[in-house]
């Protein structure tokens, strides 16, 4: 048996950030909630700078919102960052598509897609993932996207 002498402390710092609530009620909002979400990215990054100051970080992970297409500050700071798990590449297959009925279930299919193939254009997200020590997806459809900017991702569930 192995003496660990004193016991064991963990360095683990989970760090809780939101926004004021006239912001967080657009979260609510579905038209709403990208806005937000961009003002809340603003606000998590100084938050993480000042914990970084504070604790020394080794490594740091963005779990929040969980998609691809919407790319995290934390990979600004000067310590390795994991993305994911991360979905949103996930579409129905084309055929599946054409047997809907109606035409808003088509369209919003074609949407996601649009809104996929769109995002492979943000320079943004391209310099997170690729600036990212670690990019993990939930499903393979949602690292085929991120392959296509050049970051290869590791597949798991987030559970």
């Amino acid at each position: 048996m192995v003496n660990l002498g004193e016991p064991y402390i963990s360095k683990l710092h989970f760090i809780y950030h939101d926004t004021p609530n006239w912001i967080l009620r657009w979260k609510k909002n579905g038209l709403g909630v990208h806005l937000y979400y961009a003002i809340w990215q603003k606000g998590v990054l100084n938050v993480a700078l000042a914990a970084h100051d504070q604790f020394q970080f080794d490594v740091t992970q963005h779990l929040t919102f969980g998609v691809w297409r919407q790319p995290t500050q934390l990979h600004k700071l000067d310590v390795p960052c994991i993305f994911g798990p991360v979905g949103g590449g996930e579409t129905a297959p084309w055929a599946l598509v054409q047997g809907m009925p109606g035409i808003k279930p088509k369209l919003s299919e074609f949407l996601r897609y649009l809104v996929n193939w769109l995002s492979l254009l943000n320079p943004s997200l391209r310099k997170c993932l690729k600036q990212c020590f670690l990019v993990v997806s939930k499903t393979q459809e949602s690292a085929n996207w991120i392959k296509k900017v050049g970051v290869n991702s590791i597949v798991s569930l987030e559970i």
